[in-house]
Parts: structure tokens; C-alpha cells; sequence
């Protein structure tokens, strides 16, 4: 390989990760809040981990408040949470509860985590021989 060829590889290299820095907006929930003129939004968003040959899943939060006519201030959450062997999160209509699906590998069960604004609620396993891997029709 000539001299050429090798930097153009690593530009495109390069490129690629950089690429990839950018996560994607998988789902997005606009959340029922009692306060007047707040809402909260939750973001499913993912990246790709090219080293591990693998999307790395999170979620992250948003409080939209009016500010005037037309206006709105957004407030993110800090940061993100990664959701390690997660493939499904929903959250209730009334955004109180989330559904957090995780797909049991090799013979294991998948697990439904019914999650409260602090805590696992309810955690049901579902064994391979009555339903397979869950996952959303994502439409």
C-alpha cells in the first residue's frame, strides 16, 4: 500500500469515528405533567460503539417550560443514563411508570422491569418456552 492509499484510509477512518460521536433519537415521549405550562420529554437515543461491534442504548430527560409567547426553555438532564441490555423502554402514558424489557440471552428469561419514580416496582421473568425476545414494531 502506497503512501497515498494509507492516509486516505486514515482519513476516512478518521471520518467515521467522528461519525459516530453523533448518537441518534431512537424514541421521543412528550410525559403528562400537573404543573402549568411544564412538560417533561423522554429521549431513547443510541450510539454505535464501533469497537465493540455494538449500539449502546440511553436514556436521557428534558423539562420544556413556556417562556413567553412562542418561546420554550429546554432543561436536559446532565447527562445520559446508558441502559445496558435493554431492548425496549416505554413509559406509561402518564409518564409515573416505565417498561423496561430485557431480552434474556441464551436460554435465560426475558425480564419486564416495571419501574416507579424511584424504584423497580415489578419485575416479571418470562422463560423461553412461553414467548421468545420482545421488541417493538418501531413505526
Amino acid at each position: 500500500m502506497d503512501l497515498t492509499t494509507s492516509e486516505e484510509y486514515a482519513s476516512q477512518s478518521k471520518l467515521l469515528q467522528e461519525f459516530t460521536k453523533v448518537p441518534s433519537i431512537d424514541s421521543a415521549w412528550v410525559l403528562k405533567n400537573n404543573n402549568d405550562g411544564i412538560s417533561t420529554a423522554m429521549f431513547s437515543i443510541s450510539q454505535p460503539d464501533l469497537l465493540a461491534n455494538r449500539t449502546r442504548k440511553y436514556s436521557m430527560y428534558c423539562h420544556i417550560k413556556g417562556a413567553g409567547t412562542n418561546s420554550r426553555d429546554f432543561q436536559w438532564s446532565p447527562f445520559p443514563t446508558e441502559m445496558t441490555g435493554v431492548s425496549v423502554i416505554v413509559p406509561s402514558p402518564s409518564g409515573s411508570k416505565l417498561l423496561i424489557v430485557r431480552n434474556g440471552e441464551k436460554g435465560c428469561p426475558t425480564k419486564l422491569e416495571i419501574v416507579d419514580q424511584s424504584h423497580v416496582e415489578k419485575e416479571i421473568h418470562v422463560g423461553p418456552s412461553m414467548h421468545g425476545p420482545l421488541y417493538t414494531d418501531e413505526w
